[in-house]
């Protein structure tokens, strides 16, 4: 593989042999070149050494000009390589040209002629538009590069860097392509136009568009006229929405009266809707979108429009959501809708006092808005809630919860319920007299209450009272030994254990 004469051989017969070839082969001319008349992607396998060698390289391009491709982008920067490249006959300057597609750095060594050659100009300005302080001035007294006043070569500038349009001639300003291809990159860059072009190029639509797309305050400069631009003043107006406030006075009104602008006003800031026109507060999206950040917007609105508004459900359930005093100007028919009074209920059972009697009767009869308002105030909202509820044991124990003491109130059946009694009992265990008979007899509900007072034994039925092991516990827990032993049963008071517990004499 170090061998040329070996590697040539091969090559003949397979030019991708060179790929395998020493760095040193691979560095060889004639090796190299024998491939790459084979096929000119050979030159991807030659050495470095090779593809910076200027005159084998300048061999290569003569035989076929895409060997640029390939070549040491450094030698495109020696003055000496271009300028051979421009000596050869088969070369010369539109290998040149090509050159300083690839690398605008080849355009600071060519020749001055050269480089006042607009066509090479414009490539190189593409990639770098500095490269215009390299421009040669035909004449000494020439103050200034030409070409800042040609308009392609200004153009391919500015497309390269906003900054461009700086140094051009003032009335390119005029141009408006270079200008928008400069404010494509940087907006404000309209502010450096000459005061005598500003004018105009805020007259221009495109540029206004621009500019406000950046900004929205650019709009406050732009000519009276684009303000009838609704795209234009819509871009402004997603921006900030009081910039509507710098119209003329003859637009404003008629901006008001576009739903776009409206709406998207509205969504930023819902007191936007106290300037729509009437017209447009009619429309039941753009009051719900104001609505929904804060419901006061509804007072807002003429009182016609707002009666309108306060049927409506989804506008309701919104206000209703923030502030439960909102139902107190919702639309009666809507107050036949569960949903709406319960969002209210949730936040404050007083919300059903602010109903018409029939309607409030009717929610204090629904066992599920009835136990909301017992989770807030269990002992006034049964004073409210249909007195059926009280023989639901899942509305009463959410109220003993709460109270103990409202266990008296529960329908007998509930108040033989075990879970309900055992909630009250364990919050306040003189409710037990409170209990049904049964629970009463109830071994376990009577150990739960002697626990917490022994005198409460008198309550129990006889059965109770003549347990040994239940008089113990009464007696253990209370200080009142002697009286609790005057309430067991008759049986019992003969015991000399519980006499002696009872501290009896």
């Amino acid at each position: 593989r170090d061998d040329c004469d070996v590697v040539q051989a091969a090559i003949a017969s397979d030019w991708t042999s060179l790929q395998f070839a020493s760095e040193r082969v691979r560095g060889d001319r004639a090796t190299v070149f024998q491939a790459f008349q084979r096929d000119l992607s050979a030159l991807a396998w030659a050495s470095h050494s090779l593809l910076s060698d200027q005159w084998a390289m300048l061999a290569f391009a003569r035989h076929d000009r895409r060997a640029l491709d390939y070549i040491d982008t450094a030698l495109f920067e020696k003055e000496e390589f271009i300028t051979a490249v421009l000596q050869d006959k088969a070369l010369g300057r539109e290998v040149v040209h090509d050159i300083v597609k690839k690398t605008y750095k080849a355009f600071l060594v060519l020749p001055e002629n050269l480089r006042r050659d607009r066509e090479i100009l414009i490539s190189a300005v593409k990639q770098d538009w500095h490269v215009m302080d390299h421009v040669t001035l035909d004449f000494d007294f020439v103050a200034k590069n030409p070409f800042w006043a040609d308009k392609g070569v200004v153009l391919a500038a500015v497309q390269q860097d906003w900054q461009a349009i700086c140094h051009m001639e003032d009335d390119l300003w005029e141009e408006i392509p270079i200008v928008k291809a400069a404010m494509s990159q940087y907006a404000p860059a309209i502010e450096h136009a000459p005061r005598r072009h500003a004018k105009d190029l805020w007259s221009d639509r495109d540029l206004v568009l621009l500019a406000v797309q950046h900004d929205c305050w650019a709009l406050t400069k732009a000519r009276p006229h684009l303000w009838q631009e609704i795209d234009i003043v819509l871009e402004a107006v997603r921006q900030d929405w009081k910039i509507i406030d710098k119209a003329p006075g003859r637009m404003l009104k008629e901006l008001w009266q576009d739903y776009d602008i409206a709406i998207e006003a509205v969504r930023q800031d819902w007191q936007a809707i106290k300037k729509v026109s009437k017209s447009l507060m009619e429309e039941q999206r753009l009051v719900l979108v104001a609505v929904e950040q804060d419901w006061h917007a509804l007072q807002a609105l003429p009182p016609r429009i707002a009666k309108v508004m306060w049927a409506d459900r989804d506008i309701v359930i919104s206000a209703v959501r923030q502030d439960w005093k909102a139902l107190r100007e919702v639309d009666k028919e809507l107050l036949e809708d569960k949903e709406i009074v319960f969002t209210a209920v949730k936040q404050d059972w007083r919300a059903l006092n602010d109903l018409p009697k029939e309607a409030a009767e009717r929610y204090w009869a629904d066992p599920e808005i009835v136990l909301c308002c017992i989770e807030q105030d269990a002992k006034k909202a049964l004073a409210y809630a249909d007195k059926t509820l009280r023989g639901r044991a899942k509305i009463m124990l959410a109220a003993v919860k709460q109270d103990a003491g409202l266990l008296e109130l529960a329908d007998e059946a509930v108040r033989n319920d075990r879970a309900v009694v055992t909630a009250a009992v364990e919050a306040d265990a003189s409710v037990v007299r409170h209990a049904s008979d049964g629970l009463r007899a109830d071994r376990d509900i009577a150990k739960l209450a002697l626990e917490r007072d022994g005198r409460l034994i008198q309550y129990f039925s006889e059965d109770i009272r003549a347990d040994k092991e239940l008089a113990i516990v009464a007696i253990k827990g209370s200080d009142a030994g002697a009286e609790i032993f005057e309430m067991l049963a008759e049986s019992l008071q003969k015991d000399g254990e519980l006499v002696e517990l009872a501290g009896i004499c």
